[in-house]
């Protein structure tokens, strides 16, 4: 053999073994992609919220009909939340799906864009709710309704610094112009709730659904009366946030009020990690909408729970590919 040829035949021979190992590369990280996680870690809320008797729940169906999965379910909150879950500090995680959009775009209160996460659906809407003694004064009594204006000169706790609620009342008291003629009082939801009923605050917020047990037990505790927005004060709300929308809270939902309540609203989202196993993803979705009626009887946030309706106020959050497969197949997503 000459020497030209035998370099041509070393050349072939090169090439042939580069071409094989960029397939081998490529079949390995295909497998990667493939590979099913076996333990997974989902944060929730604080004990006394909605996010943790919702994730207990959801973790044993999961466990029970995904094959070789467990899954651990952790104290969190609204905002460390969208920040772990970008992170990949944890699997899943809730939060307020209106809460999302300030995350993203690296709004106040986050001091960078958060958004390496996705959405498996929004199982549930909850409204603000803003509760105020009367003892305080507040004029009202009559109709158990005033507006955010007589507030000024009150001690109002927002809710935990950060969250989505002391963000929105933050807001809501910027609309109104009173934040620096109200004293303001972050803190916890436990330790909000036990001030309030003792009287060390005058106002409590928080994010919760209509009719909530742990409104009606401040208002059995403390005589009370609601808050409300008006329809006008939305547009200068959207200036912060464009997927803020409002609600009401019907006449009749808690002792005393007699007239509608006008409040903002927003998503309880179940947020994923963008690079979650898809097909994984697909059958945790799955199963949320084949047991709706059972976790019904865990919490009542699930009653009512169609695919359509988690398509809802996700508020600029994307699916994630295994969801959206999933609400394809059902004919919720086109």
């Amino acid at each position: 053999m000459s020497r030209k040829k035998g370099k041509a035949c070393i050349s072939l021979l090169l090439g042939m073994l580069l071409l094989l190992a960029l397939v081998l590369s490529a079949g390995c990280r295909e497998q990667e992609k493939a590979v099913r996680p076996s333990h997974i870690v989902v944060s929730a809320g604080p004990t006394v919220g909605t996010w943790m008797p919702l994730s207990t729940a959801l973790a044993k169906i999961w466990e029970d009909n995904i094959e070789g999965l467990s899954v651990t379910v952790i104290e969190g909150s609204g905002a460390a939340n969208y920040v772990g879950i970008h992170k990949g500090t944890f699997d899943l995680a809730w939060s307020h799906s209106v809460g999302a959009y300030d995350a993203m775009q690296g709004n106040p209160p986050f001091d960078a864009r958060y958004d390496r996460f996705s959405a498996l659906g929004v199982i549930y809407v909850t409204y603000l709710h803003a509760s105020a003694g009367l003892d305080t004064g507040i004029p009202g009594a009559e109709t158990g309704v005033t507006t955010w204006n007589n507030v000024r000169g009150l001690s109002v706790c927002p809710g935990q610094v950060g969250d989505v609620t002391e963000i929105m009342v933050r807001r809501i008291l910027e609309v109104y112009g009173i934040y620096d003629e109200v004293r303001y009082r972050p803190m916890e939801m436990s330790d909000a709730f036990m001030q309030y009923i003792d009287r060390a605050i005058d106002v409590n917020c928080g994010t919760i659904q209509p009719g909530a047990a742990s409104v009606l037990q401040l208002t059995m505790a403390r005589r009370s009366i609601m808050l409300t927005l008006r329809e006008e004060d939305l547009e200068k709300l959207k200036q912060y946030n464009p997927y803020y929308e409002l609600g009401t809270i019907p006449a009749g939902t808690y002792p005393g009020q007699n007239q509608d309540v006008l409040t903002m609203v927003s998503g309880g989202i179940l947020l994923i990690r963008d690079d979650f196993d898809e097909e994984t993803a697909y059958q945790m979705t799955r199963l949320i909408f084949e047991n709706v009626d059972h976790l019904a009887t865990v919490h009542e946030v699930f009653k009512g729970l169609t695919p359509r309706r988690a398509l809802q106020a996700l508020c600029g959050v994307k699916l994630h590919p295994g969801a959206a497969r999933y609400y394809r197949e059902v004919g919720a997503l086109n």
